[in-house]
């Protein structure tokens, strides 16, 4: 009976001993497992994070370049208002100076006996002022 009872006691240990490192064996199993899992999940969360801050990004640049282009289109309004302004103030003053010119000429066709000269001379400014005004433009 001695004997039986030590080799009942023996599987006994034996098996415990083998459910001992099987259970150790499923505990390594279930870290790895989680630290696995943690991984991935941290690798998920930095990926996302990677891809708010590329969305973000992506949306400042675009500003930028809705800005740029707003500048632009500004600065071309301004430079057409400009150049538009200086057209107009210089056919101003060469027509001033025409009527100016034109007017003491007058006088000296005035004073002139030949008709023919007085229309020479009114096509001869005519002709100037129309060389000017394309100068301008």
């Amino acid at each position: 009976r001695l004997s039986c009872a030590e080799a009942l006691h023996e599987a006994s240990a034996e098996e415990a001993e083998r459910l001992r490192k099987r259970a150790e064996e499923q505990v390594e199993e279930t870290e790895k497992r989680a630290a696995t899992l943690a991984s991935e999940q941290e690798a998920r969360h930095r990926g996302d994070l990677l891809n708010a801050l590329s969305a973000q990004r992506l949306a400042f640049d675009q500003q930028l370049v809705e800005q740029a282009a707003q500048s632009e289109q500004a600065r071309q309004e301004l430079i057409g208002d400009h150049r538009q302004a200086l057209e107009t103030r210089v056919r101003q003053l060469a027509e001033k100076l025409w009527k100016d010119q034109s007017a003491a000429a007058c006088k000296n066709c005035l004073a002139a006996e030949n008709a023919r000269e007085v229309q020479e001379h009114i096509q001869a400014r005519t002709q100037w002022l129309g060389d000017k005004l394309s100068q301008v433009e």
